[in-house]
């Protein structure tokens, strides 16, 4: 058996404070799922988000265990990869009204050991959305950037300031 794999056009994508961001070939960040072994079985993914929530371009064919694909935070379901695939084709990322900072959109896809030995194998990926870091004057958000001191990682941190930090 062999694991699912999530293609993924963009790894970090930003959209405008109360704008809605679209994934899809057409914007060239298309979400994809691919499996050599799993051909016309069913696979079960889950799409979440951690503030805002998601719609899928179609329902057609999805079975849905978490969420009903229009309008949720986490959608998780059932259906081939054919289904999966057009059904992310245009995966709608909405996010929270007057929201200020980053959001992940998290990708998972579970095979269901279908095929072969093993087990149900999966692949999990994230995609960073940047939006506005904080809203104000530096005076009034320092307390709300001061976690962000403790941020470690091998090859540095960084953030994208949006339009509203001074």
């Amino acid at each position: 058996n062999d694991a699912p794999v999530n293609g993924l056009q963009a790894t970090t994508t930003s959209t405008n404070e109360d704008t809605n961001l679209v994934f899809g070939a057409a914007n060239g960040n298309r979400v994809t799922v691919s499996d050599v072994d799993a051909g016309g079985n069913v696979i079960q993914m889950t799409v979440q988000v951690t503030s805002g929530d998601l719609t899928l371009s179609t329902l057609a064919g999805l079975t849905f265990v978490a969420g009903d694909g229009t309008q949720d935070a986490v959608i998780t379901a059932n259906g081939t990869l054919a289904r999966w695939n057009t059904a992310l084709n245009g995966l709608m990322f909405r996010p929270t009204s007057n929201f200020n900072g980053g959001v992940t959109l998290t990708v998972t896809s579970n095979d269901l050991g279908f095929t072969g030995a093993g087990g149900a194998k999966t692949d999990t990926d994230l995609i960073a959305i940047t939006g506005d870091l904080a809203e104000g004057h530096f005076h009034q958000i320092s307390k709300m950037l001061e976690p962000l001191k403790n941020l470690k990682a091998p090859l540095g941190v960084f953030y994208i300031t949006g339009n509203h930090e001074y």
